[in-house]
């Protein structure tokens, strides 16, 4: 018999596209964990202090309720059944070494705290998270120098 319940989607980076992202899935019908490093953030958005700008997005926010919730702890992550990473440096006049760090090295450190979430749930006879999806928004037109 097939699994009934809900999808369980992990958003990490709290970016605009990840909080908007997220936000929408959660409204229709997915579970979700918003992942970001940054625990002012964190409880910001906890207390449903957006830092995004978009219309009617505060009041999604607060409709998804228990269906959205926001943590630091990316061992949350384990429970998921897809990741998505959604962090993107989109300012045109940052250096290419904070692009670089945000758009390619971060799915990597994603990546590599998925693996060690499925070690962790294997050791409790679960599958953990198999899936990662990369969203970049990286620019590559820019003629800023940086240390990359």
């Amino acid at each position: 018999m097939a699994d009934k319940r809900r999808a369980l989607i992990g958003f990490a980076g709290m970016t605009h596209l990840g909080l908007v992202s997220a936000s929408v899935c959660a409204a229709k019908g997915f579970l979700t964990i918003c992942y970001d490093a940054d625990m002012a953030l964190i409880r910001a958005l906890r207390s449903g202090s957006l830092h995004v700008e978009e219309p009617g997005l505060t009041e999604l926010v607060k409709s998804n309720g228990p269906a959205q919730s926001f943590t630091s702890d990316v061992s949350a992550l384990a429970e998921c059944d897809l990741v998505v990473h959604s962090a993107a440096a989109v300012s045109f006049d940052s250096p290419l070494d904070l692009a670089v760090e945000i758009n390619l090295l971060g799915p990597s450190r994603v990546a590599a705290a998925m693996a060690a979430a499925r070690e962790l749930a294997a050791d409790e006879g679960r599958t953990g998270p198999e899936h990662l999806i990369a969203i970049s928004t990286c620019y590559v037109a820019s003629t800023f120098q940086g240390e990359a």
